[in-house]
């Protein structure tokens, strides 16, 4: 299996509202991902972001608004 992004996103109170793979763009290293449930609270919003890369390394991070 090729290199991915898996995204997680939740709201203040820590509930998953949504979840899934980015898709690859035309450059290298472009990846987009499109959000389809609307969170009408930034505020405390989590995202979580799982990467694989070519070689199968494998990172981790998370981003707080």
């Amino acid at each position: 299996m090729g290199p991915w992004i898996r995204l997680s996103i939740e709201n203040a109170e820590g509930i998953t509202i949504e979840q899934g793979e980015a898709k690859p763009g035309r450059g290298f290293s472009t990846w987009t991902y499109t959000t389809t449930v609307r969170n009408p609270v930034r505020t405390g919003t989590c995202i979580h972001v799982s990467v694989k890369d070519h070689p199968g390394n494998l990172d981790a991070r998370e981003m707080q608004l």
